[in-house]
């Protein structure tokens, strides 16, 4: 139907990135070099995910929502669900990841998507008839599509308007408020990722900091604790230990200076999740410790990475080689 049907077999897959990965989401460019940690713990997550959605089994719902703390894996998860080979198969049409994030804009969000389908919309601002276009030619269509990061309730509840009767809608968000302001059925269409658990946790720092872990296994059983299970704080923190480390350095003072901005944390926070800003503290301390440590090691280094911010805040994954 339309533009779509006009093109070959082999652009059709290159729309939705089957042919080249380029075409999805770069946040998942290196997302299989890297999948043993990206499901350490979280195989059951995946797994009721694809079940609500029907990947693989009776279809629940064509909506679910990942909630859950900042850094504790909603954007990678789901990512791991797109490039899932089940996902894809369930989805034959495509796959489609559009990230938000705060003051994230609608109309270039649907520019997004129909650029991707290669819809000729990249001068329409008229969000009714972007909508309008875009639900006509996902009508007949299987496609998953994956927004991540939602902040409110009235930017991705366009999202669910797009959808056809075979189609599937994956959301990811820090604020409660959002998922169930989006919810149909919210004990079916809302799913809650926790925190990992301290054996998943200690599991996950094993992998990024193998070194580490083998030197100072009780020691990075109890930081593993202190990181309160989230993914991306123990990510950071491994490979900060890990990379010292390897350099020869004596960690042990590092060691000590993340469990005593875990304290103090905890002196001062009565929480752990910021719910105006959605951020947690411990993501914060890490990155800042991580880019004093940069500073420390090299001012050009530390210009280079301030020059990123000129970048999309989103997709924010880098090769780590």
């Amino acid at each position: 139907s339309g533009g779509y049907a006009a093109l070959n077999e082999e652009e059709q897959k290159n729309v939705f990135g089957y042919a080249s990965q380029d075409n999805f989401s770069p946040t998942v460019s290196n997302i299989k070099s890297n999948m043993e940690d990206a499901i350490v713990g979280r195989r059951s997550d995946i797994n009721h995910i694809k079940n609500v959605l029907g990947i693989g089994s009776e279809r629940l719902s064509n909506l679910l929502i990942i909630r859950g703390w900042p850094g504790v894996g909603k954007s990678f998860l789901a990512q791991v669900i797109a490039y899932d080979e089940h996902t894809r198969s369930t989805f034959p049409d495509g796959v489609i990841v559009v990230a938000l994030g705060k003051d994230s804009n609608n109309v270039s969000k649907l520019q997004e998507i129909a650029m991707k389908v290669k819809l000729p919309l990249s001068n329409e601002t008229d969000t009714k008839i972007l909508i309008q276009k875009i639900m006509w030619f996902f009508e007949d269509k299987k496609i998953l599509l994956v927004v991540d990061d939602a902040f409110e309730v009235g930017e991705a509840v366009i999202f669910k308007q797009l959808l056809g009767p075979n189609c599937c809608l994956l959301v990811t968000t820090r604020f409660p408020k959002v998922a169930y302001g989006l919810s149909e059925r919210s004990n079916i269409d809302v799913y809650y990722l926790d925190v990992l658990s301290n054996e998943f946790a200690h599991e996950l720092i094993s992998i990024v900091a193998p070194t580490m872990d083998q030197k100072y296994t009780d020691i990075i059983k109890t930081l593993s604790l202190d990181l309160e299970g989230l993914p991306l704080a123990v990510k950071v923190a491994g490979r900060l230990l890990e990379e010292e480390i390897n350099r020869g350095f004596d960690i042990i003072p590092l060691i000590e200076e993340l469990r005593s901005t875990h304290k103090l944390m905890e002196t001062n926070s009565s929480s752990g999740f910021d719910p105006e800003t959605g951020t947690t503290p411990t993501i914060q301390k890490l990155f800042e410790l991580s880019t004093d440590r940069l500073k420390a090691d090299s001012e050009d280094a530390l210009i280079a990475f301030v020059m990123l911010g000129a970048f999309a805040p989103k997709p924010a994954s880098f090769f780590l080689e």
